[in-house]
């Protein structure tokens, strides 16, 4: 338990998104994600992204749960001794979307999905499960940490199976949902913080406000969490939070 009080709660991850030097930072965040993202749905436009087959056998989808984790644990040095169980259901309901997973008492439940989809999706799911392992239950005080967990870390995922397969496909959902996390917190930030919004990249996002994002309303956790880490390491490059996180120093006894 003594671990987890060193985790910031989503008040600590409010107090730190909303330091007024942060918007040209997330600025710079957002000019970089649009780039990529525009590239890559160029790319998808022209047929030139492979998702691979639906996966629908439950066989299928432990094979390559298997995998992301392998993957996952060694990438960041972590042991673990147990796995949660895969439920994969054919198709939307029970509070799910296709690309969508939900992390409850030991299972990720996962709707049947293109292989690289389910593949990164599957990986948010694990670090959901990892994060109960090392911490306990986390308390929904602390879900702008532990969803900007998942989301950065599938996204590192993503980025490191592309250089490995040189499928680019890997990131491009990623990539979409990483920039919608970053323009909704821009947006509340800015009203929040009476700034205006760089004229540039408001022409250049390529998705339609929602309601949230034209009200400048505050976003959800996974929004706000994604982009406490993504500007975290901007502006701490040396430290890699993530790692931090899923590699807690043990307790002195």
């Amino acid at each position: 338990m003594s671990q987890m009080l060193t985790l910031p709660n989503n008040k600590a991850i409010d107090q730190f998104l909303k330091d007024r030097q942060n918007i040209p930072h997330l600025e710079h965040i957002l000019d970089d994600l649009i780039t990529r993202y525009r590239h890559l749905d160029s790319l998808n436009e022209k047929g030139r992204l492979k998702f691979g087959d639906r996966v629908t056998s439950g066989e299928r989808a432990d094979t390559l749960f298997r995998e992301m984790r392998d993957l996952v644990l060694n990438y960041y040095h972590i042991t673990v001794s147990t796995d949660p169980k895969i439920k994969l259901q054919q198709k939307r309901g029970n509070g799910l979307n296709i690309s969508e997973e939900d992390y409850c008492e030991g299972c990720i439940h996962i709707v049947a999905d293109r292989e690289v989809i389910l593949k990164t999706t599957l990986i948010h799911g694990y670090v959901h499960f990892l994060v109960e392992e090392i911490y306990g239950y986390l308390e929904e005080d602390f879900s702008c940490l532990e969803e900007g967990l998942a989301r950065v870390i599938s996204e590192e995922m993503g980025t490191y199976l592309k250089d490995q397969t040189g499928n680019p496909a890997y990131e491009y959902d990623l990539l979409e949902d990483a920039l919608s996390d970053i323009w909704e917190c821009y947006c509340w930030l800015t009203k929040l913080l009476k700034r205006n919004k760089d004229s540039s990249l408001s022409r250049r996002y390529p998705f339609e406000l929602t309601y949230k994002e034209k009200k400048g309303l505050k976003p959800d956790e996974y929004s706000r969490g994604n982009s406490y880490f993504k500007l975290h390491s901007h502006l701490y490059p040396s430290i890699n939070l993530p790692l931090k996180y899923l590699s807690p120093p043990s307790p002195t006894l």
